[in-house]
């Protein structure tokens, strides 16, 4: 029986075959081996900013929580809404987010023809 869980060290979901299963990947797993610090989850945005900012992605057109692209453009724009992430991030954001929209597009435009 497959379980969902969250990578302990990146984060991200993955079906565990094991429920003891702790890695998305080898990678993952040699990370924290070697004394990887793992990476917090981000805390749920303050209510009224979660949701303008589902509210505003949600014009997009584009299923979000669909793919790992999706839920990373979600993390973005939560990133770029969230007062605790570092100035020099949100350079990085602020060009991930548009190529992560402009992809889910492409991909909606070819499911669609």
């Amino acid at each position: 029986m497959k379980v969902s869980k969250n990578c302990a060290i990146c984060g991200d979901p993955f079906e565990a075959a094991r429920s003891d299963r702790r890695y998305c990947s080898a990678a993952c797993r040699k990370s924290a081996w070697r004394g990887a610090p793992a990476i917090e989850q981000p805390a749920e945005l303050p209510g009224p900013v979660a949701r303008e900012t589902r509210v505003i992605l949600g014009r997009l057109d584009v299923d979000l929580d669909r793919d790992h692209v999706g839920r990373a453009a979600l993390r973005c724009a939560a990133a770029l809404d969230d007062p605790n992430t570092p100035p020099g991030a949100l350079v990085g954001l602020s060009r991930a987010l548009p190529e992560a929209l402009e992809y889910l597009r492409e991909v909606r435009r070819t499911e669609l023809s």
